[in-house]
């Protein structure tokens, strides 16, 4: 059984993916939801598949954390993470951490982040969301090829 929920207002109000600054609804596919509202955790499980404007993120599972105010706080992606941004940018790793007080996204576990024909790989990657930029520690190898005009 496939899980199909638009949520706006009802888990991630702002919060969400793109994430803060964003205003456009998430959608969210799985096999599976738990939900725990005592202690406002949720487990997404089975091909997940997050949607929100020009951002997607697939992983086989998704756990997370929200607030009183139903505002995400963390998100953790384990296993097979891909997260898309438009056409050009896509990350990937074994895991993705995202904290919602710092809008950070952290890959580990063989991250990858290329745009374009560029790529960037290293023991971790941390994106930046709302600043629009990234580092990498440990083990940092790089391929950068020019945009063509």
């Amino acid at each position: 059984m496939i899980f199909f929920l638009f949520i706006q207002n009802l888990l991630f109000s702002e919060a969400t993916l793109n994430l803060k600054s964003s205003k456009e609804p998430t959608y969210i596919e799985a096999e599976s939801l738990t939900l725990n509202q005592k202690d406002k955790k949720f487990i997404y499980q089975g091909k997940v598949k997050v949607t929100q404007g020009e951002m997607t993120i697939t992983t086989d599972n998704l756990e997370g954390i929200y607030n009183d105010n139903n505002e995400i706080q963390t998100l953790n992606a384990l296993k097979n993470v891909v997260i898309i941004k438009g056409e050009a940018l896509r990350a990937t790793g074994d895991k993705a951490v995202y904290d919602a007080k710092t809008e950070i996204v952290t890959l580990t576990g063989n991250p990858e982040v290329t745009e374009g024909e560029s790529q960037l790989l290293a023991d971790v990657i941390k994106l930046f969301i709302a600043e629009d930029r990234s580092e990498a520690e440990g083990n940092v190898r790089m391929k950068l090829v020019k945009k063509e005009q």
